[in-house]
């Protein structure tokens, strides 16, 4: 699940997004740069940046409302923006090791029981569309932009990779796809800030 935030074949954390139409057509002519894992694999493309964006209305009326990386972004919008510091092998050995983290698993299971189940205890392409654009529309703030349609389109690919070819996910694939969403959008490596995204 990556809400509008774009997922290289390697989870990473932000990189370039070309979810929103606007936002893709205003980046394509930017330069970019490619990061690279310790193999010189390559992770994402991030974009480079010149323009600088205002800060949210709502980030700067109302900060309760919203999440710390809108409170202090600068001019690139956090969607966008890359850290090379998050692919080297040290660190991509921390991320993957967060995932079976006790207090990020019972914050994915807190997150877990809000889902709709239906008979089989299992969550639906209908409930798991429904959670997904609410994620999206609370990440990808006006500044961000929120692109109903190209949430729609993102959540059926995410659906079926989450699902692994089954009609329906279970907890364990809804913790997978959480993790990656903590992933993608927390700034550190730290427990706490996972724990803080998904609950």
């Amino acid at each position: 699940m990556r809400c509008n935030q774009s997922r290289p074949s390697t989870a990473s954390k932000p990189s370039t997004s070309t979810s929103a139409a606007s936002a893709a057509t205003a980046s394509a002519a930017l330069p970019q740069t490619t990061l690279v894992d310790g193999s010189g694999a390559a992770l994402s493309t991030r974009r480079i940046w010149s323009e600088p964006s205002a800060r949210t209305e709502v980030a700067s009326k109302n900060p309760e409302l919203v999440f710390d990386f809108e409170l202090d972004e600068g001019p690139v919008p956090y969607r966008y923006e890359g850290d090379e510091d998050m692919y080297t092998p040290d660190a991509i050995t921390a991320r993957k090791k967060l995932k079976h983290n006790p207090r990020i698993i019972a914050a994915m299971d807190e997150f877990w029981d809000c889902y709709a189940k239906d008979a089989s205890g299992r969550i639906s392409w209908d409930e798991y569309r429904n959670v997904y654009l609410k994620m999206c529309k609370a990440l990808n703030t006006a500044q961000n932009g929120f692109d109903r349609e190209e949430s729609e389109r993102l959540a059926k690919i995410d659906f079926d990779r989450d699902t692994k070819g089954y009609e329906t996910l279970n907890r364990a694939m809804i913790r997978n796809s959480l993790f990656e969403l903590a992933d993608l959008w927390t700034r550190t490596i730290e427990v706490d800030d996972y724990v803080g995204f998904l609950v």
